[in-house]
């Protein structure tokens, strides 16, 4: 997760006058209370956002429902389709903090195959506790991936493409293979 940091309060250096001092504070409060109100207006931003979702959601309810109360009298048989997604989305939202900076952070991307599970480090796992085991992962560069990723070509390398059976390929190598 990345750290924002978007409110900075000055901090009120020692050694001041009285009169500076309580400038220096006033200034420092209307800044506070400038973030108080940003943050306040951010959330409930995202309460209205999440408002309309739950808008949505019960629209979705009510008309489901006439349409079961509309088929429960019905006395013939009816046919029911159903996708295999429903009733979740197929593109879900990435959840997005509400201290983000539109246009400086984009949000990372974390992939589990950048994680290696890391043996040499069972020292730090307590041996008392057997249910819960501990495991490290470390981060690697994508750089040390890519190096990592080199093929190996062991024996006799690929197949030729003209094996079209179990036997030719046993003749392979051969001196029955023609």
């Amino acid at each position: 997760m990345t750290s924002t940091q978007l409110y900075t309060v000055p901090i009120i250096p020692d050694g001041l006058r009285r009169v500076e001092l309580i400038k220096q504070f006033a200034d420092t409060f209307d800044y506070l209370d400038s973030i108080s109100q940003d943050i306040f207006n951010r959330i409930s931003t995202r309460l209205n956002v999440y408002r309309a979702q739950v808008n949505q959601f019960d629209k979705q309810i009510q008309h489901s429902d006439e349409h079961i109360n509309h088929i429960k009298g019905s006395k013939y048989p009816i046919q029911v389709h159903s996708s295999a997604r429903y009733p979740i989305e197929q593109n879900r939202q990435i959840f997005k903090s509400i201290f983000e900076c539109d246009t400086d952070n984009k949000p990372s991307v974390f992939h589990y195959d950048l994680f290696h599970s890391n043996e040499s480090d069972e020292k730090y796992i307590n041996s008392k506790s057997n249910d819960d085991t501990l495991i490290v992962l470390k981060q690697y560069e994508e750089n040390f991936l890519q190096k990592t990723r080199t093929t190996n070509l062991n024996g006799f390398g690929r197949l030729p493409t003209n094996i079209k059976s179990v036997i030719s390929l046993l003749k392979h190598n051969t001196k029955e293979n023609p």
